[in-house]
């Protein structure tokens, strides 16, 4: 009996130390078009292993159905669009999406993203987001980014200038069914930094 015990006891740590190995990848970190070139604080997002005792647990009411989820550490960087002449410019961020409305992480994993601190030439900004040739008309301090969205500098109106810069926040959650199997996984998803720019 004591043996089993300590059986099912080391089963359960096991599953507990579960870990994915994980790497996001953001590629296009310099982008060059029409005079205009976009450059990433980094060129890839790695959290190494999860350890879901480690994790910030929660749950999310969407449609009625409760959903369970495991949550990374926040890391952030900066993305810096600069062109030669002032241009109205926008920010994309694509990748795989779940229904169009949240970043794809793996099989059973979602990544959000955040954007603050806009600055437009050196000038402390609002952001509006809105879908590809949308008319934008609403702007605050920081906005959750939807797949197919872009992001621009906003103070009642979409802004013109030479440098645009964001701060992105990138949290990633996983499902409880991300550390069922006790072997160790990787999940990689590849995210995309572009930008339209109009004079």
């Amino acid at each position: 009996m004591k043996i089993a015990a300590a059986l099912r006891s080391l089963a359960a740590a096991l599953r507990s130390l579960a870990a994915v190995t994980v790497l996001s990848l953001f590629s296009h970190s310099v982008l060059a078009s029409d005079g205009c070139q976009i450059i990433s604080g980094t060129q890839q997002v790695d959290y190494g292993r999860f350890i879901r005792d480690d994790m910030r647990s929660g749950k999310t009411d969407v449609d009625g159905i409760a959903y369970q989820w495991l949550a990374a550490q926040t890391r952030t960087f900066d993305v810096t669009v600069l062109c030669d002449e002032p241009q109205k410019i926008r920010l994309f961020i694509d990748g795989p999406a779940r229904k169009n409305t949240v970043f794809r992480f793996g099989q059973n994993g979602a990544i959000n993203l955040k954007v603050k601190n806009g600055r437009m030439d050196d000038r402390s900004v609002q952001l509006a987001t809105g879908a590809r040739g949308a008319t934008l008309t609403q702007g605050a301090d920081s906005q959750t980014v939807k797949p197919g969205f872009g992001i621009a500098p906003f103070d009642g109106q979409v802004l013109t200038g030479r440098q645009f810069v964001v701060t992105v926040e990138v949290t990633t959650y996983l499902s409880q069914k991300a550390f069922q199997s006790r072997d160790n996984a990787q999940i990689e998803e590849i995210l995309n930094l572009n930008f339209e720019a109009q004079p």
